[in-house]
């Protein structure tokens, strides 16, 4: 009202609550967001900008789990006969101390107000199977539904589980509590929450967000062949032809002081390849010594 009143900014409005609701969010403290109430004394063009002040307050508290939204309009306000359809931009007469102000019975319509909103509020914790996961694997998210007052009932309805806006399913709630799994995550990091849209008894609410991290599944490349040829040895290098496209990590080089198997093949290949070329130029010399 007094930021209204004395010509506050909308955007400071807001950033004040913002900075209120994260601290508590961080310390798990409950929050009460009361919506700015009406007064007698307010023009037509205040109580329009109350309205739209109110409306983003509202869906400023929507995103943090632990905010309980109070409107206390329909306790202590009534209606404007000069302003628009179905505003309650007067206090009523019974709670009206100065235009301004409440008095003492408006100040009991106000709690009584927010203890309603408190009893009819809920709290949705969600977790996940697991956080991190491959892609193709399978998670579970549960999300457990929690009345605001302890030992109360229960919450009926439905849970709808999102991954950023986007809606990943729902499920209905038992004894307070829906699961959904799901495999169809792509590699990546996807922000999970789970919305309670309420019921007759209690407020709608949110989960503080899960962080789902998926991961790619290494593929294990082919058989690998290689080949050696005389030239190529007798350069000192190997060629080596892989079946896959994609390279194959580096392979630590044996050790000096030893002899691997395919090193001895290797050398007995050699040696042989070499035996056949000495044959063959023993015989070229033995035809040209017997040509006249």
């Amino acid at each position: 009202m007094n930021d209204i009143g004395q010509g506050g900014a909308k955007p400071t409005f807001l950033s004040n609550w913002t900075t209120m609701l994260d601290a508590a969010q961080a310390a798990g403290i409950t929050t009460v967001v009361l919506k700015i109430l009406p007064w007698t004394n307010g023009t037509n063009s205040q109580m329009q900008t109350r309205d739209d002040w109110n409306a983003s307050l509202a869906a400023l508290a929507a995103g943090y789990s632990n905010a309980v939204l109070v409107d206390a309009s329909s306790y202590v306000g009534q209606y404007r006969a000069s302003g628009s359809g179905g505003n309650l931009w007067d206090i009523q007469t019974a709670y009206n101390q100065d235009g301004v102000h409440f008095n003492q019975t408006g100040h009991g319509q106000i709690a009584l107000a927010i203890a309603e909103a408190i009893g009819s509020s809920t709290t949705v914790s969600l977790v996940s199977s697991a956080t991190e996961s491959n892609y193709g694997q399978s998670v579970t998210f549960t999300a457990t539904v929690a009345p605001g007052t302890p030992g109360a009932d229960s919450p009926s309805g439905t849970v709808t589980f999102k991954d950023g806006t986007t809606t990943l399913g729902t499920a209905t709630l038992s004894n307070g509590i829906a699961t959904y799994s799901t495999s169809a995550f792509g590699v990546g990091s996807h922000s999970i929450t789970a919305v309670y849209v309420g019921d007759t008894n209690y407020s709608a609410s949110i989960s503080a967000p899960v962080t789902q991290t998926v991961s790619s599944v290494q593929q294990t490349g082919g058989h690998r062949g290689r080949g050696t040829t005389l030239r190529s040895v007798l350069q000192g290098r190997r060629t080596i032809k892989s079946t896959t496209a994609s390279p194959s990590p580096p392979v630590a080089s044996p050790a000096p002081s030893r002899t691997t198997v395919p090193e001895v093949r290797s050398t007995a290949r050699i040696k042989l390849m070499l035996d056949r070329v000495n044959q063959r130029r023993l015989k070229r010399l033995s035809r040209l010594q017997m040509t006249p």
